[in-house]
């Protein structure tokens, strides 16, 4: 309550993306500070501040992800090299041992691709996911292949895979009782098409639950829910259930003083979705909460100006 969040005296203060996650009841990101990375710490309330370890793993690249589970830190990017003309990726996951200050990196998943590309990945149980999304960028073919990364036996094994056309991975979620869920969008911008993908571990069937346009792309998934966000200067979410029923759609509040913001989404509960305005000529910011049940008004529960 006595400090004002705005500068880096704030001891919940984390300079740029960091690539922040929660584990065992902390935040946890990375920081560099003189060529050196690092692994900082905080409680949920920004008490209890402290540097865990110095990051042994490769930083620099592209999308980088950190992720902490079963007490080993992993680290994700993208690498991209230029030959002779000609770019390529690659995708690079490695884990290091949280507790340890002299173990080296080790590989976990390396994967190349000519055009484009991302990941991402989840924890649970014994199993990392990995979903990696390729794609060309000429023909607009786009692959899913979702991997299962065995932590015990360390052998990584192709799960899944499925081939779409002028869609790209937006999200990916898994859920307890083996079942994973991807949502997608039309990364060329040309329709408003957004499709939700169910994995069903235990009968090994990858399906499409639901193909919708509802105006509004950037399909981000939390429990039971899809949620569509757009910016610019028209900021608006929509809401639907993982069968493409739209439960409530509107507009949000712009940061005072902003005629055109970014958004972030933030996570959420079952009852709610968090999401982040910034403005996107100035210095404001605003914290919405957006409930799922449209008899609720939306909520601005921080803003800075």
């Amino acid at each position: 309550p006595e400090c004002a969040h705005d500068s880096k005296e704030c001891n919940a203060y984390i300079i740029g993306d960091s690539s922040m996650c929660y584990y065992n009841n902390k935040v946890y990101w990375h920081d560099s500070q003189n060529g050196v990375n690092y692994l900082y710490s905080m409680a949920p309330d920004a008490t209890e501040r402290q540097q865990e370890k110095v990051l042994k793993s490769e930083i620099a690249g592209n999308n980088l992800m950190v992720r902490l589970h079963r007490d080993y830190v992993y680290i994700a990017k993208i690498d991209s090299v230029v030959e002779d003309g000609a770019s390529s990726k690659t995708i690079r996951i490695t884990r290091e041992p949280l507790g340890s200050i002299t173990e080296e990196p080790e590989l976990v998943y390396e994967e190349s691709c000519i055009s484009g590309g991302d990941f991402f990945i989840q924890a649970a149980g014994n199993v990392l996911y990995i979903l990696v999304n390729t794609y060309d960028v000429e023909t607009q073919e786009s692959k899913v292949f979702l991997h299962g990364y065995n932590i015990e036996s360390q052998q990584v094994m192709l799960l899944t895979e499925k081939q779409c056309q002028g869609l790209i991975v937006k999200d990916f979620r898994y859920v307890t009782g083996d079942t994973c869920y991807i949502s997608l969008y039309d990364g060329w911008g040309s329709t408003d098409t957004v499709e939700l993908w169910q994995w069903n571990q235990a009968i090994n069937q990858l399906d499409v639950l639901f193909t919708e346009e509802p105006e509004i792309s950037n399909p981000y998934l939390q429990e039971e829910y899809v949620v569509l966000l757009t910016g610019a200067d028209n900021p608006q979410y929509c809401v639907m259930d993982y069968l493409g029923s739209i439960i409530r759609e509107g507009k949000m509040p712009f940061p005072q003083g902003a005629e055109r913001v970014r958004f972030t989404h933030m996570g959420g509960t079952k009852e709610y979705t968090l999401v982040s305005l910034i403005d996107w000529n100035g210095e404001g910011r605003s914290l919405l909460m957006i409930p799922f049940d449209p008899a609720e008004e939306i909520k601005i529960l921080w803003t800075n100006v």
